[in-house]
């Protein structure tokens, strides 16, 4: 026989001897994952993030009447499975929720589809606030699709009135480069993953996870976040001040 038949032949046999192996060890993890489905890590941590950011609304802001922007299930996408993902963290601590908040369904670009921070081309400005004026009576929105790029230029930061609402953003990879502390006259919070966090276990409870993984920001605790990430060298690091001129 051959050398290359033979040797084609043996790693065949290994290879099904693998799966075999991995069939019996761990059953159901030969199988092919399910491209369209969120995978387990990521769903623990957007269900653990979601009521990190209910505890703290239910605490801070319990009388809150909540705008929800989110994406439009029927898109049938990732996005939409993880924003039913966040809103069901929400809701196993901020109770009431599903009673006192108001939905609004939103597109988002295709950049937004590969953005990993908080600002960027998730959503139109127009859109933005064409959503945030239409539901003139919520003093609270909760952003599943972050801000635009030109955050800066939408109702909430033009606004001077003591009423206009504040925004948190239940969850995000990172904080990206654009936010500083000023905006957080605007938002009132944003669950992001720790710069330095360490690595959890699928059996962890909600709140091991959150302390181990994810990190709540705050005006108070902004500038401590930043500095965290540019000691570690981060490369998509907020900034805490403004840049300074040529």
């Amino acid at each position: 026989m051959k050398p290359i038949l033979v040797a084609a032949i043996l790693v065949t046999s290994i290879f099904v001897a693998v799966l075999i192996i991995l069939k019996r060890v761990f059953p159901g993890s030969a199988r092919e994952p399910d491209a369209r489905q969120v995978f387990e890590p990521t769903r623990k941590i957007m269900e653990a993030a979601g009521r990190g950011m209910g505890i703290f609304l239910a605490t801070t802001a319990p009388n809150a009447k909540p705008l929800i922007l989110r994406l439009d299930p029927k898109a049938s996408t990732l996005k939409t499975q993880a924003d039913e993902i966040l809103i069901s963290g929400l809701s196993s601590a901020f109770t009431n929720l599903a009673e006192v908040a108001t939905f609004e369904y939103v597109t988002m670009t295709e950049q937004g589809f590969r953005q990993r921070a908080v600002t960027g081309e998730l959503i139109n400005r127009e859109e933005f606030d064409r959503a945030i004026k239409r539901h003139g009576d919520r003093d609270l929105i909760i952003t599943l699709v972050g801000l635009p790029s030109n955050y800066r230029e939408t109702e909430p930061w033009l606004q001077s009135s003591p009423a206009k609402p504040t925004i948190v953003v239940p969850f995000s990879w990172t904080l990206g480069r654009e936010l500083k502390k000023d905006d957080f006259r605007t938002i009132m919070a944003i669950v992001v993953v720790k710069p330095d966090g360490v690595m959890f276990k699928l059996d962890d409870s909600p709140q091991e996870l959150f302390d181990k993984y994810l990190f709540l920001v705050r005006s108070e605790n902004f500038e401590d976040l930043c500095e965290k990430y540019r000691k570690m060298g981060v490369n998509a690091a907020c900034s805490s001040r403004e840049e300074p001129g040529p």
